[in-house]
């Protein structure tokens, strides 16, 4: 038999049992994670034969739901820490109910809208009060319970701007537009004189991007007070 007929068979039954078959090693495998941001991570995992990446998206979230989601910080806000009063009548703390800085005006946008949070104001001591906004010499009231705004007859606000939200927070949807830069928000109490007490915060809204940093929160689904 040729001598290379030989050495060819005999290398043929070597290496005939060690194929080219499919790797058996652990199957490529990729992981993604979903942070609280809207965007899903890049996540590249390889197995020892080949590694696959996946492309990061960007996830549309819309204004947070205030009905059901805890209200993120906003950085603007101020403490009702100034009083006032008129017609006549002296604030006296104690008789108001309510202390000086234990309240702050939180702003958010809705819409093309400031509205302030309560922050602070639970629904029982908000009973019997008439919260306010403005900007300027522009004011406008919405009342938490009947008759709490028979002070600012000409200035109270239909049904709708005022909403109570998970049950704690007390949001007022105001007429201003998100381009005003000063920003007022009132707590108060009026008399059957026409006498009012009540407790101010303040704030300036320094530049463009303090309003685009403030968050968007939808109060469509919160309970309706006024």
């Amino acid at each position: 038999m040729n001598r290379a007929v030989v050495l060819g068979a005999l290398l043929a039954s070597v290496f005939g049992g060690v194929g080219c078959g499919s790797d058996d090693g652990p199957a490529a495998t990729t992981s993604s994670s979903r942070t609280p941001t809207t965007v899903v991570a890049d996540s590249t995992s390889a197995s020892t034969t080949s590694s696959v990446a996946v492309t990061s998206t960007t996830v549309a979230t819309g204004p947070l739901d205030a009905a059901t989601g805890e209200l993120p910080p906003t950085p603007i806000f101020g403490t009702f820490g100034d009083t006032m009063q008129s017609g006549g009548a002296v604030f006296d703390e104690s008789e108001f109910g309510l202390a000086r800085g234990s309240i702050t005006a939180q702003w958010y946008r809705v819409g093309d809208r400031w509205a302030v949070h309560y922050d602070g104001l639970d629904p029982e001591h908000a009973s019997g009060t008439c919260l306010g906004t403005g900007a300027g010499d522009f004011a406008a009231h919405t009342p938490y319970g009947a008759l709490a705004c028979n002070v600012h007859p000409g200035n109270v606000l239909i049904p709708g701007s005022l909403h109570l939200c998970r049950g704690v927070d007390v949001i007022f949807t105001s007429l201003m537009p998100i381009t005003a830069t000063s920003l007022t928000a009132t707590i108060e109490r009026g008399f059957d004189d026409n006498s009012i007490v009540g407790i101010v915060s303040e704030v300036t809204v320094a530049a463009e991007t303090d309003t685009a940093a403030a968050p968007e929160i939808d109060v469509t689904n919160c309970q309706v007070i006024s």
